[in-house]
């Protein structure tokens, strides 16, 4: 059941950022559709959040039927570290950096007004880069396939990344400037 929250959280992203990308692009040719891009970014941040909040459930309630939380934690994992392994992977990263793209573009598209056709551009093509991201976690990159039979335990994270609690945060700040440079790319 939690890859199947994860997948339909993923799911609403790539059907919220798809609509953005075409609102946005219609808004920007005259259209008065900033109502329903406020709409879509809301929709937009609902899908990332729910997508990223169940992998973080999964590791924490240690649910070894999902794939990325069999193959990258551990029941002994200690607790800020069993959060901090839901972008410890490859998956899990790309997770994350969905889930500060949604952020970046809602907080684009809930300044945008019916007039503002420059923002609407912008949010059309922050709306592409997001239907690219969510549809990399929904196909290749997917965290919340099912795995049988299920284990009792994992391996566990990367160790280095147990090391220092400055090690939890540094991927999300990381990520913070990175995804953050889609805003000014949007809008350039």
């Amino acid at each position: 059941m939690t890859g199947l929250i994860g997948t339909a959280g993923t799911a609403l992203t790539l059907v919220a950022a798809g609509a953005l990308l075409v609102l946005g692009w219609s808004g920007a040719r005259g259209r008065d559709t900033a109502r329903l891009v406020h709409t879509a970014a809301r929709a937009l941040l609902l899908g990332g959040t729910v997508a990223m909040g169940t992998l973080v459930a999964a590791l924490v309630r240690d649910d070894f039927s999902i794939r990325y939380v069999a193959e990258n934690h551990a029941r002994a994992t200690p607790f800020p570290f069993d959060v901090a392994t839901a972008w410890a992977a490859l998956e899990g990263s790309i997770v994350l950096w969905l889930l500060v793209l949604v952020a970046c573009t809602w907080l684009v598209a809930r300044n945008v007004r019916a007039d503002d056709r420059l923002g609407l551009g912008a949010v059309a093509v922050l709306g592409a880069v997001g239907l690219f991201f969510a549809g990399l976690v929904l196909t290749a990159a997917n965290p919340f396939t099912q795995v049988a039979p299920i284990p009792v335990d994992g391996p566990g994270p990367n160790p280095l990344l147990q090391n220092n609690p400055l090690m939890a945060v540094h991927p999300p700040l990381l990520y913070l400037g990175y995804v953050g440079m889609s805003v000014p790319f949007a809008f350039g």
